[in-house]
């Protein structure tokens, strides 16, 4: 007979089964995620910003 393995959160609704503290947690993870997705989205935009700028022969930006 197979056995078969469950991760600990298979099958739950987001949130389900967590005590506050665990969910307090979960939602700071996700805000420093969010945070850091936004950082690095401003940084890629503004370093394709000055490449774009550099090829254009516009070499006076800073």
């Amino acid at each position: 007979m197979a056995m078969m393995l469950m991760t600990f959160d298979e099958g739950k609704q987001p949130g389900e089964g967590y005590t506050k503290d665990q969910k307090d947690l979960i939602a700071k993870l996700q805000e420093s995620t969010d945070s850091e997705k936004k950082k690095l989205l401003l940084y890629l935009q503004r370093r394709n910003e000055l490449i774009v700028k550099i090829a254009n022969g516009d070499r006076a930006c800073t």
